[in-house]
């Protein structure tokens, strides 16, 4: 239900990360330059992503472009192969929301 892999960017020709089960939760960092930490959940869908440096998110991210029932596929504007990556990937309820409506024990 986790798997991290490193790569390198696949450039215009875009690729896929394969791995066996469909992610939930990507979370990507660059190794080897300045970006930021880019996370995507199935919940939330794409285009939608999370930056973990910056308050702001973004909807209309296109780096990650489908997630698949083996893994995840990157579209064709990624970072060129000059530059390398980590995926973090969960399985993490399968694109079913969840919601916490219990106040905390601090709160009652």
């Amino acid at each position: 239900h986790f798997d991290a892999i490193l790569r390198s960017g696949f450039g215009t020709s875009g690729g896929s990360i394969t791995t066996n089960f469909k992610p939930d939760l990507v979370w990507e960092k660059m190794r080897n330059g300045t970006s930021y930490h880019t996370l995507w959940d199935s919940n939330r869908g794409l285009p939608n992503s999370l930056y973990t440096n910056t308050a702001a998110g973004d909807t209309s991210s296109t780096w990650l472009s489908s997630f698949n029932s083996n893994g995840v596929t990157f579209a064709t504007n990624d970072y060129g192969s000059s530059y390398t990556f980590v995926e973090w990937m969960w399985k993490a309820g399968e694109g079913t929301n969840t919601t916490n409506s219990r106040a905390s024990p601090e709160i009652q």
